[in-house]
């Protein structure tokens, strides 16, 4: 009997799950996690997951760790969580946020081996245990402070934007108010340079107190004490003074403080609110209350012409998984060529921070909707006849519920940037399994290279078939690093490949027109195109390209048809 795909995956992963469980049984005190466990942790899908105890010890001390392994693992990466007690009896420590998960690796740039699995999340693991030992012992002064945001906005309750130009000086800014929540900034004209003609309309508040502080903090400011100290020690005022110009005002005084870090500024910021009953006005204690800062860069305009506008792609189905800066993109520019049915898989919500190459506006990401959710709205009002539906999901959970939702599709885009993923969905598509063609789309590091690899389901090769033993893409323009491109941003936080919406445009114009001829049917083999960019940006950054591609020309697009590689465990 022939495997149906769903009972083909659910086979995979759980022989994949107890086989790791096995070996990693071998190294460690390992048990199942009862439902009812109280270490289990909050802010994660609990049905999705597998929990096993683990028991060990730093420096004689016992430590149980919570390993979360998802339902499609090893396609999904682990991760590792702190037990409740041994996060209450540790000091803080870098790598490890209010939810008591251990950041081990960075899951944009680190995949695990199908064939080697179970030996990579042992190595995480012992990740996880040096982790702690080292915050312990307090050797990794450098990464606290580098992940002074990340701490900072744990303990937060509440969040604005900042828009600040220069911050090399003490000084007085401005905050304001608008529809969805609270900017700070030097003042009007610098907001609407951010915002252009959007209708924000900024209404003044009040003052807030700018700290230029002139050395790197050595202390994590953990109490009212701390900050009242940091008040103090720059402002030169007692703290009777503090207190009495806190509490005489007809507002809530809101500090700004910047720290310098290497060539950068840290920003944090606090405000004094509320009135404490029991106390009268000018007696009461000092409660502060910490806030997120969003901070904010001129938004690139960028003008995009479609000039392709197919009629007869109407009756097509595509679905996009990943509704990023890329995939939001190319989902507009499908639904202006023609395309009336769409289907979007994503599970992540929208985040005003790197807003500014996303399809989706500032208020969306304000209001923290799911990014298919927001990119739906934005289709609809754009095509209100569009067929769209959404999925709220990672994609390996969607395929092993419910596989058919990529059958009888005439392409299914792949547009998340996940090698594991990516893989995975190739090697269904390869077997048959998913009837559906398939293309993975992605651009590298500063807009030097777009790709668009098209997997035909019965001839020639696949995304494994591209892939060297490293994990290296073999046609890739960027050459091979010991370190990732990805920047991170501070602390634990997401990483990212920095590109500009330019650059996304410019690909974008490139491969419509390639999804276009494959729902034509004009290719009956696998194909790789490439768009080659800007070559310039990448080259003062000092990076290095692979040798077919020094010499080629600029904002051209390359075709090149993949065959299947001899020994590809995939097809």
């Amino acid at each position: 009997m022939i495997d149906l795909p769903n009972n083909y995956l659910d086979k995979y992963y759980t022989n994949k799950i107890n086989a790791t469980k096995g070996y990693v049984s071998k190294y460690y005190d390992l048990r199942d996690c009862e439902e009812t466990d109280n270490d289990l942790p909050d802010k994660i899908k609990k049905k999705d997951y597998i929990f096993w105890r683990i028991k060990t010890s730093v420096d004689k001390e016992e430590l149980v760790l919570i390993v979360a392994l998802s339902r499609t693992y090893p396609d999904t990466f682990p991760k590792i969580y702190l037990s409740k007690d041994c996060y209450s009896r540790y000091p803080p420590i870098p790598h490890i946020d209010k939810n008591r998960l251990i950041c081990t690796r960075d899951t944009n740039v680190v995949c695990l081996k199908d064939d080697r699995c179970q030996e990579g999340l042992r190595k995480l693991i012992e990740i996880a245990i040096e982790t702690i030992k080292s915050g312990k012992n307090n050797i990794i002064q450098f990464e606290f402070i580098n992940e002074f945001s990340a701490y900072w906005n744990d303990y937060a309750n509440s969040m604005m934007y900042l828009i600040i130009m220069d911050c090399n000086k003490t000084k007085l800014l401005n905050m304001y108010s608008m529809e969805s929540g609270y900017i700070i900034s030097e003042s009007i004209e610098n907001i609407n340079d951010i915002f252009g003609d959007s209708n924000i309309h900024p209404k003044y508040l009040q003052k807030v107190y700018h700290i230029l502080m002139e050395t790197t903090i050595s202390k994590y400011p953990w109490n009212d004490d701390d900050l009242i100290k940091i008040i103090e020690d720059n402002l030169q005022m007692s703290y009777d003074e503090i207190k009495q110009s806190i509490l005489s005002t007809s507002y809530f005084p809101v500090f700004l403080c910047t720290f310098p870090l290497g060539t950068d500024y840290v920003h944090f910021a606090w405000q004094y609110r509320g009135r404490i009953e029991g106390f009268r006005k000018g007696q009461m204690p000092l409660k502060s209350h910490r806030i997120i800062l969003e901070k904010l860069a001129k938004k690139e305009e960028v003008e995009r012409e479609i000039a392709v506008n197919h009629s007869e792609l109407g009756e097509f189905k595509v679905v996009i998984v990943g509704c990023g800066s890329l995939g939001s993109n190319l989902a507009m520019s499908l639904v202006e060529s023609g395309i009336n049915n769409l289907d979007l898989i994503d599970n992540e919500k929208l985040n005003a921070g790197n807003i500014y190459r996303h399809l989706c506006s500032f208020d969306d990401a304000l209001e923290m909707k799911y990014k298919v959710d927001a990119v739906k709205d934005k289709l609809i009002r754009h095509c209100p006849k569009l067929n769209c539906n959404v999925k709220q999901n990672d994609v390996l959970t969607v395929l092993k519920n419910d596989i058919s939702v990529f059958s009888e599709k005439d392409l299914i885009i792949l547009a998340i940037g996940n090698i594991s993923v990516e893989k995975r969905i190739s090697y269904l598509c390869k077997t048959g399994k998913i009837n559906s063609p398939l293309l993975l789309v992605w651009m590298e590091p500063y807009g030097v290279a777009g790709h668009a690899l098209f997997i035909h389901p019965s001839s020639g090769g696949c995304f494994n078939c591209c892939i060297d033993a490293d994990g290296y893409f073999v046609h890739s323009v960027a050459g091979k690093r010991k370190d990732s491109y990805f920047v991170r941003e501070a602390g634990c936080q997401s990483s990212y490949l920095p590109y500009s919406h330019q650059h996304i445009s410019n690909y974008i114009n490139m491969v419509l027109t390639k999804i276009i001829e494959v729902l034509q049917n004009n290719y009956s083999s696998s194909y790789l195109w490439t768009w080659l960019g800007d070559k310039s940006t990448f080259k003062e950054k000092g990076y290095k390209m692979n040798c077919k591609w020094k010499y080629k020309k600029i904002y051209h697009i390359y075709e090149q048809r993949i065959e299947h590689r001899k020994g590809c465990s995939k097809c």
